[in-house]
């Protein structure tokens, strides 16, 4: 089950992961240093509005993760936050 403490998810399961794809909550504002690190059934994420920062690591090793779409609310991403992610085709950031 997906951690999540004052608006900054920390964690995530595989089990919360639904045909590659996981839902991120809409009180969601930080992504946690490490939330998705190592999710190797991750392909696709979208990013919902609100969230501010991506911290470092945070999508480390997700080896299958093909897409990530980004909110325009996006303030930062952390240094090697896509670390490792060989696959990933597409990564729609906001202007």
């Amino acid at each position: 089950m997906m951690e999540i403490a004052t608006g900054i998810l920390r964690n995530i399961e595989k089990s919360d992961i639904k045909d590659g794809t996981l839902e991120i909550p809409r009180n969601v504002v930080i992504i946690g240093k490490g939330a998705f690190s190592n999710q190797q059934k991750l392909t696709h994420i979208i990013i919902p509005e609100g969230v501010t920062q991506i911290n470092v690591a945070a999508f480390a090793n997700c080896r299958c993760l093909k897409t990530v779409v980004m909110p325009e609310s996006l303030l930062g991403i952390g240094y090697e936050a896509f670390d490792m992610c060989h696959n990933l085709e597409t990564a729609i950031i906001p202007d």
